[in-house]
């Protein structure tokens, strides 16, 4: 039997997804900057997850919650922070590998973000730490843009717009997930929700 994608679960479609990225300005004009910024992107997943991941393993809240899950897996904090790390830096290429590839962002790259909101909810994350995350993670970008490009301050604040457009579409696809998970856990039929 196959497993039901979330989108088809969920009646997330690229009509749909096209209202979102309309409304939230993901356009061509964003697209085509994060292809000028794929190799940046590659370049710079690395560092920023680790610059992410330290502040993530400092701070008691999520620490804590990481601390706890590693010993319910029997993983050493360390492997799990490398996997993190690892997974961290994926996500991010994942944004120029997008607008390289179809540059759609659509159903598929929406499942792939779907799939993380969920299991994220599953490991029981706190959602506030999640999306608490991408204040830090805005930052390092513009740490990063900036050091890469200072003599380019117009383009940098197109990359600053494109990318951050693109963790607001996250951010939506992560609440969802979280949403009708939790929907469905208190006996929601998810057919009965009107999507738009």
């Amino acid at each position: 039997m196959t497993k039901q994608l979330l989108t088809e679960r969920y009646r997330i479609n690229n009509q749909n997804l096209a209202l979102r990225k309309q409304f939230v300005l993901l356009t061509e004009a964003e697209i085509a900057v994060l292809k000028r910024l794929a190799g940046w992107g590659q370049a710079q997943a690395g560092p920023m997850a680790k610059e992410f991941y330290d502040h993530q393993f400092a701070f008691s809240g999520t620490a804590g919650f990481f601390e706890a899950y590693a010993r319910q897996k029997g993983m050493a904090i360390e492997s799990m922070r490398q996997h993190l790390e690892k997974m961290q830096a994926q996500y991010f290429r994942q944004i120029f590998e997008e607008a390289t590839g179809s540059g759609e962002f659509g159903v598929d790259f929406f499942e792939k973000r779907l799939f993380v909101g969920k299991l994220h909810n599953v490991i029981n994350l706190p959602l506030k730490w999640y999306i608490g995350s991408y204040a830090l993670y805005q930052r390092l970008v513009r740490k990063h843009l900036r050091r890469s490009f200072w003599l380019r301050p117009g383009f940098r604040t197109k990359a600053e717009e494109a990318i951050f457009t693109v963790f607001n579409y996250d951010i939506q696809a992560v609440s969802d997930a979280f949403f009708y998970d939790y929907l469905e856990s208190v006996g929601l039929e998810l057919a009965a929700v009107q999507i738009e």
